[in-house]
């Protein structure tokens, strides 16, 4: 059963990362924000237990690669680095949109 929590705990952190490291949403959301209302499946502000639990669900599913209901070292390593990936194109993804926006005061 720990090692399941475990596993759990392991799969929310690294499924979250790339949604908490984007600052800012196009509707001006911020990411932990985002992940908040996506939990939040019923709307009404608050993020039971049971959501919680199929939002850590849903997240083991993504890194149980085989769907054997258990998550390897290797299958939680691919996950580990799929998700530096997304990182890093969205870490790309705002520095071209900060590099595209004119810097004020600075004439051309």
């Amino acid at each position: 059963m720990k090692k399941i929590f475990l596993l759990s705990a392991i799969a929310l952190a690294v499924s979250t990362a790339p949604a908490l490291a984007e600052h800012h949403e196009k509707d001006g959301q911020h990411g932990k924000d985002r992940i908040f209302i996506k939990m939040d499946t019923d709307g009404n502000g608050i993020v039971e237990k049971e959501e919680f639990m199929d939002h850590t669900e849903e997240r083991f599913n993504d890194m149980d690669l085989n769907n054997d209901g258990e998550i390897t070292k290797d299958e939680a390593e691919q996950a580990h680095e799929k998700m530096r990936e997304k990182v890093k194109e969205m870490r790309a993804k705002m520095k071209d949109r900060k590099n595209a926006v004119p810097d004020e005061g600075v004439e051309e």
